[in-house]
């Protein structure tokens, strides 16, 4: 800070660099947890027996799909917005460039609101009917499956 309690201009390059690494990391984090969720609740459902509720399974899977798409979506924003100073700024063309800026963070901010509540649906259609039908996991099948595991051996 200088002698008036103002940042210099280091510092504020420094926390928007932070701030930068911060909301890439809490993307990457999303996109990491929605496709591995995803991808284990699609590969290893159990076999339930009965099966309530599954329609909190499919709206977990469709909120994972939109958190995935979301995701893609906000980070290629994000690559749209930075190149458009190159393309527009360094070329004399600042207005332009905000005007595009404007647009481009429209659509990111739509995108990042779509990775968001596609995550918490996602996360808490899976988590609600895994809760209600841990009961009925089908035993039977399981030791059907452990005793052909071991007589392949």
């Amino acid at each position: 800070m200088d002698q008036s309690g103002t940042p210099t201009i280091e510092a504020v390059h420094r926390d928007v660099g932070f701030a930068n690494e911060y909301r890439l990391e809490v993307i990457k984090t999303m996109l990491a947890i929605s496709t591995a969720l995803l991808a284990f609740t699609v590969s290893f459902r159990p076999k339930l027996n009965p099966v309530w509720y599954e329609w909190m399974m499919v709206a977990g899977w469709v909120g994972l799909g939109a958190s995935l798409i979301g995701g893609i979506l906000t980070m290629y924003c994000w690559e749209l917005y930075y190149i458009s100073y190159r393309d527009y700024d360094h070329k004399g063309r600042a207005v332009a460039g905000r005007e595009y800026r404007d647009k481009v963070n429209k659509c990111r901010k739509a995108a990042f609101l779509v990775q968001c509540v596609g995550f918490l649906i996602g996360v808490a259609g899976v988590a609600m009917f895994a809760g209600v039908n841990v009961s009925n996991v089908d035993d039977e099948s399981i030791n059907s499956e452990a005793r052909e595991t071991r007589n392949a051996d």
